[in-house]
């Protein structure tokens, strides 16, 4: 496959933005090409990014394990499953692709470009940036695959110190356990678009009682914003409950206090 004059200057911004120089062109050429742009081309699948996205995720899961594994020595395996699944989850790549301005030099399909699809394109940017290390990962080798992954995914953990960072469904269900001796029950309230860009709309119950609803591109990230909104309803509630024994544990300090006195 040939790269016009006009996609080599793009890629040469992109190398750039990225602090990389290919040897092999066509490798970041590919990794860019979404498989509904090949489609509208005509072009079989080996010329999209999905070959190049199967790898750089595995590398990208292996880069970030091995990070954790040194860095937080008394972690057990489910903490550092849960650290893992904030660092290479669809949200936190395509945010990352976002500020990279993939977008840009991303190749997709006219159907992607319209505005109701955005949430799609989202998913085909969290794609896109793992094909990118996939692409490196051939050119470079690990060290280019894991200096890219250090300097743009592993830095993510800082939002740890925000509290940006957490596992909503994991979060509830403990809660959920704890105070009602069950488990969280979700269920999708509406389905919509076509087969290839669905969007979901989920709802879940604690103890029989609806507690938040979520929408997103497919039934995980809908239940993690349902989760996010239950957990929101709870903690604001409870929030509310310490207030009140507060206030009224004050009043009856203040109170025998004045007596004494």
């Amino acid at each position: 496959m040939s790269i016009s004059a006009k996609r080599q200057l793009e890629l040469c911004r992109f190398e750039r933005k990225i602090d990389y120089r290919f040897n092999d062109k066509l490798l970041i050429h590919n990794a860019l090409i979404h498989k509904s742009y090949a489609d509208e081309k005509g072009w079989n699948h080996v010329s999209c990014n999905e070959r190049l996205e199967l790898l750089g995720d595995a590398v990208l899961d292996l880069v970030v394990v091995e990070f954790l594994f040194s860095k937080y020595p008394n972690h057990n395996e489910g903490q550092m499953t849960k650290l893992k699944g904030f660092l290479v989850c669809g949200e936190t790549l395509s945010r990352l692709a976002e500020k990279l301005e993939m977008k840009d030099f991303l190749l997709i399909g006219k159907e992607l470009e319209h505005a109701e699809n955005v949430r799609k394109l989202k998913s085909v940017l969290a794609d896109a940036f793992e094909s990118v290390i996939g692409a490196l990962y051939r050119d470079g080798g690990w060290d280019s695959a894991q200096k890219f992954i250090e300097r743009h995914v592993l830095d993510e953990l800082s939002e740890l110190t925000t509290g940006k960072y957490y596992n909503y469904k994991s979060a509830l269900q403990e809660i959920a356990q704890k105070e009602f001796k069950s488990v969280p029950e979700y269920s999708v309230i509406k389905e919509e678009g076509p087969e290839h860009c669905k969007y979901f709309n989920v709802s879940v119950c604690v103890n029989g009682k609806e507690m938040g609803q979520g929408k997103g591109d497919n039934k995980k990230e809908a239940e993690q914003e349902a989760a996010r909104q239950a957990l929101l309803k709870i903690r604001e509630k409870v929030f509310w409950k310490t207030m009140k024994h507060s206030v009224t544990s004050w009043f009856q300090w203040d109170k025998k206090k004045n007596k004494k006195s």
